[in-house]
């Protein structure tokens, strides 16, 4: 009987926790990104921006680990882990999706916010903060949002359509 109420909650928790996981990670971003470019960097408003960005980055990092405990609770309600489909999504998860937003949460709530923590807005960027905010927005994001949209596709697809894999 608790089941019978508890899925239909981890189902809307997984939905919500998906959008609330993609949005502001691609919205603060790009706001990031776009704020910088109109008015420089570094300045006040780009170091109001990275705080923001910060802000933002930690909902997103909360709905993952919401989206994670959904899917888990919903693939033990079900028995989902016998199911082909939803082992192919939880090896897409592993192999890809899990790493990027390890490095996603290590920049994004230990390294950049070190960065900027007691760092004068105006004060040009050293070599050593070059180097990170390089790492971060022309390596790590660029090859994170090649390999993210085809993984994720790819695992709502296997989400609706559930096909018997063999």
């Amino acid at each position: 009987m608790l089941t019978e109420h508890l899925y239909p909650f981890l189902k809307l928790l997984h939905l919500s926790s998906l959008i609330f996981w993609l949005g502001p990670s691609l919205g603060a971003w790009w706001m990031l990104r776009l704020g910088n470019r109109q008015f420089g960097e570094p300045g006040l408003t780009s170091q109001f921006l990275y705080l923001m960005f910060f802000r933002l980055v930690q909902v997103e990092h909360i709905a993952f680990a919401s989206l994670l405990c959904s899917g888990l609770g919903m693939a033990l309600f079900t028995h989902g882990l016998a199911q082909h489909w939803l082992l192919l999504k939880l090896i897409l998860l592993t192999l890809i999706v899990l790493p990027i937003e390890i490095v996603d949460i290590w920049f994004g709530n230990f390294r950049l916010p070190q960065l900027f923590k007691q760092r004068h807005p105006v004060r040009p960027y050293s070599r050593q903060e070059q180097h990170v905010l390089l790492m971060y927005h022309q390596r790590f994001v660029p090859l994170a949002l090649l390999l993210l949209p085809p993984t994720l596709l790819v695992m709502f697809w296997l989400a609706i359509s559930k096909p018997l894999l063999l």
